[in-house]
């Protein structure tokens, strides 16, 4: 089943204002969840671990 914003919730309490580190610096999640971006479309759980890489990045954006 998709995962959304209460899914994530769990460990993040707003999973759509939240700024992280990523792999080209502090990355905030606001604009995809603005666009109607779920969670799971960069989020996968791989061997328990939801960080994205950056091949799911280079899906939508080419620059990165």
């Amino acid at each position: 089943a998709p995962r959304g914003p209460s899914d994530c919730r769990p460990c993040h309490a707003n999973p759509g204002e939240a700024t992280v580190g990523s792999i080209l610096g502090p990355f905030s999640h606001g604009a995809h969840r603005k666009a109607g971006l779920e969670c799971i479309e960069c989020h996968g759980m791989r061997n328990g671990d939801p960080r994205t890489d950056r091949a799911t990045c280079r899906s939508c954006h080419e620059q990165v």
